[in-house]
């Protein structure tokens, strides 16, 4: 175990079964796998007859993963490297035409830049079923007018459609961490309702506003520097929405229309 990786490897094949369940795998099915340690997702994911690809960091795991799995008829391919870093679209997007699924236990330290990397690919993923610290999992299905929610809030009900399957407690984990876990489901979403041409943009808005997300939006948009400070009350206005309110309460259809305001997007 190295810490600086910030492993804590599920230990309960009761709850490994469960998360594997919520994955509704069929035969032939690829799934990738960030972090399968000694592969205990691993092999419940191969016994549904679905293809895992495992992105492992550390080279011990990653010995033990080959020797333990090289019987396994061409059902686990294993990838050694950062899951941050390795070409997602060469190693793992051209292996299928068909949209993969994503079942993985996340690092805990790391969870936030995986969601991100993951929610920019939601074209070639259907499902994805995480386990992961039970505070960011609650940050992942928060609504507006909630302590919770913010930007990983949006950025995932932008991309997802999350849902809050089951806790998991520490002593489930060795080491055990020294908080409560939770498995989160997400079927991804088509492009529709919240479509938008160019998202990088409304997410640099959304970050600059949530910047200040006690404040009033009258206020906080001010922080916009490609926005005239003259047209944000009319802005304000033409989106419906009160100067007077703050970021957190805004929902993500009301966000997406003051964008679209803001900046005249059709």
């Amino acid at each position: 175990m190295r810490k600086r990786f910030g492993q804590h490897l599920l230990k309960n094949k009761s709850i490994a079964q469960k998360i594997v369940a919520l994955g509704e795998l069929k035969p032939g099915e690829i799934v990738v796998e960030i972090g399968p340690g000694r592969g205990i997702l691993t092999q419940e994911i191969i016994k549904t007859g679905a293809r895992v690809v495992g992105i492992e960091i550390d080279r011990g795991f990653c010995s033990y993963l080959t020797e333990h799995f090289h019987e396994s008829a061409g059902a686990f391919t294993l990838i050694e490297g950062d899951c941050l870093e390795i070409d997602w679209e060469r190693m793992v997007f051209s292996k299928t035409k068909e949209k993969i699924k994503v079942i993985s236990n996340l690092p805990y330290y790391l969870t936030a830049p995986i969601l991100f990397k993951l929610f920019g690919w939601r074209k070639k993923i259907s499902l994805m079923v995480l386990t992961m610290q039970l505070e960011v999992a609650k940050r992942l299905v928060a609504r507006p007018f909630s302590k919770d929610y913010g930007i990983l809030s949006i950025a995932a009900q932008f991309s997802t459609h999350p849902s809050l399957a089951f806790k998991i407690q520490p002593g489930s984990f060795h080491p055990p961490p020294k908080v409560f876990s939770a498995v989160v489901k997400m079927y991804m979403r088509e492009d529709g309702a919240f479509y938008l041409k160019d998202e990088a943009h409304f997410f640099k808005m959304v970050r600059t506003i949530f910047n200040q997300r006690r404040k009033m939006l009258s206020n906080t948009l001010k922080a916009l520097k490609d926005v005239e400070k003259d047209k944000i009350v009319p802005s304000l206005r033409g989106a419906d929405i009160e100067g007077t309110r703050r970021p957190e309460t805004l929902s993500l259809k009301e966000l997406r229309k003051l964008y679209k305001v803001l900046y005249k997007r059709n």
